[in-house]
């Protein structure tokens, strides 16, 4: 005999008679049912896409339903069987609606890397898909990167070094909390936006929604981040608050 679906279970729970005839489900078994709850493929999908476009944790939450963890999973892909990340346009192109949605957040100012230069409703532009140039007679190797790559609006260069020494006092706080959680690459575009040991307990005092809008901001200015590695280094920071309270 086959096994009953989630859903049908779900009905099970809901109708199974209590001593009482008009006895309702308690709080509890429904914030577990709640939970249990899976975002369907199509969802996941817009969860991602939404995400590199700017859309911070946060608002996905109350707009696909789910707690942090769950969203958290969903845009890490970070399930034993994983989705095709390179498929999930493909789970939205009958939305005309959310295409549209996510062609002008593409469009304007990202925050995120770019992910709709492959939606049927944009053009790709030459002057956004520039190739790297690099800067003649200068002393110290350097390169631009091209307004797509560093996620600012085109016109826009970022000149780096290309060989940048890694300096850092041995009792570095930062360096030492980006070490541990694996992300030591950050260090130094982290440093020179100003965030130090002081800049880490000030975001571990902000609520969920003023450090996900920070780390919006952070990502935008540390091109050289992924979008999962900030995801990544926002639960950090808010397991570091938790500790230190």
């Amino acid at each position: 005999m086959p096994k009953p679906s989630r859903k049908v279970i779900v009905e099970v729970v809901k109708r199974r008679p209590a001593s009482s005839s008009n006895a309702q489900p308690s709080q509890k078994s429904t914030i577990a049912i709640q939970k249990s709850m899976k975002h369907s493929r199509q969802d996941r999908a817009k969860c991602r896409l939404l995400y590199k476009a700017g859309v911070s944790a946060h608002d996905l939450r109350r707009e696909f339903g789910g707690v942090r963890e769950t969203i958290s999973r969903v845009i890490k892909n970070d399930y034993t069987v994983k989705d095709n990340e390179d498929h999930d346009l493909d789970y939205v192109q009958q939305d005309p609606t959310f295409l549209t949605r996510l062609a002008r957040l593409n469009l304007a100012e990202p925050k995120r890397e770019k992910v709709g230069a492959t939606v049927k409703c944009r053009k790709p532009s030459p002057q956004r898909d520039g190739e790297v140039k690099k800067e003649a007679g200068s002393h110290n190797p350097t390169k631009t990167l091209t307004s797509q790559q560093a996620g600012r609006t085109p016109g826009n260069p970022i000149m780096i070094e290309e060989d940048e020494e890694e300096v850092h006092e041995p009792n570095d706080f930062l360096f030492n909390f980006l070490v541990q959680i694996s992300l030591k690459k950050l260090y130094i575009p982290l440093k020179k936006i100003g965030i130090d040991k002081d800049g880490l307990y000030r975001m571990a005092r902000y609520d969920e929604e003023r450090l996900d809008a920070f780390m919006t901001k952070v990502g935008k200015l540390v091109p050289e981040m992924t979008p999962f590695e900030c995801l990544a280094l926002s639960e950090e920071v808010r397991k570091f608050a938790q500790r230190a309270s």
